[in-house]
């Protein structure tokens, strides 16, 4: 008996195929931005799950072939449920929650018949569950053929060329010197923050009152200054670097498709080698996003475990997610609120930490999701989803405005020699036709008010002990650093041009067009 229960587990294969099939077709298409040891985590717990379901289902069922259908329809269900989900926010105009307490039920009740169907059948499913196994064989093998075919265009791309542990150009081979009087730096990056310019024009928002004050507090507002390049990865990496990417790294231009070299700069960056050579202790505060939610050379990291991208895609897509919203035991949107607060709070302590220490912070705000009021307030999903888009926008500025007065103040009262203080926004917004077409918005038939509202970005200098004199109204990313540690450590990095670039094509990541 236990024989033939071995055998027939061994032909009723399909259910593990179907758990594992998500996980590896949302890597298929993200391919070119994740690690592969990304999927080591949800991969296991997928197959752990199964095989405890696939053993309880079994107990009560005593029929392998029945336990296999049933486990694969849970499965199917529990990972298609968000197309359903979307399918009916199309078509019905009711409320987040009332549409997601409607299908939890309705999505519910709909598995709970189909497992008492197939429980019913009296006739032997040997058959269906050959067809579906090699159904769920060919849905594997798909994702797989392209994850292999990408790998091994990859190394013949790649050959024998390494990420620099620490780079160095022909014109900026200075490293910085240890001091006797350090000063903190802080460099916080507030993602799609606009110019002051551009949020008055696209979003009419009025944030002289804000610039005003940080003025009143020492710092210089670089109100001309454009982003250098249009997403988040690109810019950091080069004003984490020093320079522009293809200077950084010749993989970051031409045909190239692969991101994870870029990511990991993002991780093994010049200035916080240079300060840790002077001394610093490097500080990390992480976001939701994969490749700056921790550093693994910080000495500290802050972020209190926002699920990271891949994880988050994949779990949004269940029907699990969706009953944990309604349950009220995980909702990301909560989370973000949570950890832009927690990051807020754990900043204005740094102070505190009798180190000299050069702290990064990713914060994603105004960055979608919006999930606060100007007040500060959470704001229900249903009524982000009902205001327009330039209202929600506007109502994250001025709240990080507020947070942002209260930090600076923390900054320099509870530091003993006032810091370094870098705010910066790493983009701007996205226009709205980016917005309502996604990666259907061709930006080579962008308007030139597009391209200004996209590329101009908020950057605030607080730069004690020194004249702003060599500061410049339109001064980019790039150059903070080279500035910086020209002015303060006795380096000689000759400035750049400040250039704006984009990607025409999302295809070719690394095909950058300037705009001139």
């Amino acid at each position: 008996m236990v024989k033939n229960n071995s055998l027939v587990y061994s032909k009723s294969w399909h259910p593990y195929l179907f758990g594992i099939y998500p996980v590896l077709f949302l890597y298929g298409y993200n391919i070119t931005q994740i690690s592969l040891r990304e999927l080591l985590l949800p991969l296991f717990l997928i197959l752990i799950f199964t095989l405890i379901f696939v053993s309880i289902t079994n107990f009560f069922s005593r029929d392998i072939y029945k336990t296999g259908i049933i486990v694969s329809g849970f499965l199917v269900f529990i990972f298609s449920y968000v197309h359903f989900f979307d399918l009916a926010t199309q078509y019905f105009d009711i409320t987040f929650q009332q549409k997601n307490r409607y299908l939890l039920w309705s999505g519910a009740f709909l598995i709970f018949s189909f497992i008492v169907i197939i429980s019913l059948i009296k006739s032997n499913l040997k058959n269906l569950t050959v067809i579906l196994n090699l159904i769920a064989l060919i849905l594997v093998l798909i994702p797989l053929i392209r994850i292999g075919l990408y790998s091994i265009k990859s190394n013949i791309r790649s050959g024998n060329i390494k990420v620099p542990e620490n780079i160095e150009n022909n014109n900026s081979g200075y490293k910085i010197k240890s001091l006797e009087s350090k000063r903190d730096i802080y460099y916080i990056i507030f993602d799609r923050y606009g110019s002051e310019k551009s949020l008055k024009k696209y979003y009419n928002t009025d944030i002289s009152g804000f610039t005003s004050e940080l003025r009143k507090r020492g710092f210089y507002i670089a109100s001309d200054s454009k982003a250098n390049y249009q997403g988040t990865d690109y810019s950091l990496v080069s004003s984490l670097n020093l320079d522009y990417l293809g200077n950084i790294d010749r993989r970051f231009s031409g045909n190239a498709t692969d991101m994870k070299p870029l990511y990991a700069l993002l991780r093994d960056y010049k200035v916080w080698h240079y300060l840790k050579d002077a001394g610093y202790s490097f500080i990390h505060f992480g976001s939701i996003w994969q490749p700056t939610s921790k550093n693994n050379n910080a000495d500290m990291n802050f972020n209190i475990g926002s699920t990271e991208d891949f994880k988050l895609a994949l779990y949004k897509t269940t029907y699990i997610y969706n009953l944990g919203v309604e349950w009220g035991i995980y909702d990301y949107r909560i989370q973000q609120k949570k950890n832009i607060l927690y990051e807020f709070g754990k900043l204005g302590e740094m102070p505190l930490i009798k180190k000299t220490k050069f702290v990064f912070a990713h914060m994603l705000i105004p960055h979608p999701p919006y999930v606060f009021d100007n007040n500060g307030n959470f704001l229900d999903e249903n009524v982000v989803d009902n205001r327009p888009r330039v209202e929600n926008y506007r109502n994250s500025v001025l709240f990080a405005n507020k947070k942002i007065l209260q930090l600076v103040d923390k900054l320099i009262s509870r530091s003993e020699i006032k810091p370094i203080i870098i705010i910066q926004g790493d983009e701007g917004p996205y226009p709205e036709r980016y917005e309502n077409m996604g990666k259907e918005f061709q930006w080579l038939k962008a308007t030139k008010e597009e391209l200004d509202e996209k590329m101009r970005i908020f950057n605030a200098y607080y730069l004690p002990g020194k004249e702003t004199n060599l500061l410049y109204s339109n001064i980019s990313p790039v150059n903070s650093f080279r500035l910086i540690f020209n002015m303060y450590f006795n380096t000689n990095y000759k400035l750049l041009q400040d250039k704006s670039y984009f990607t025409p094509d999302n295809k070719k990541p690394f095909e950058f067009q300037e705009i001139k």
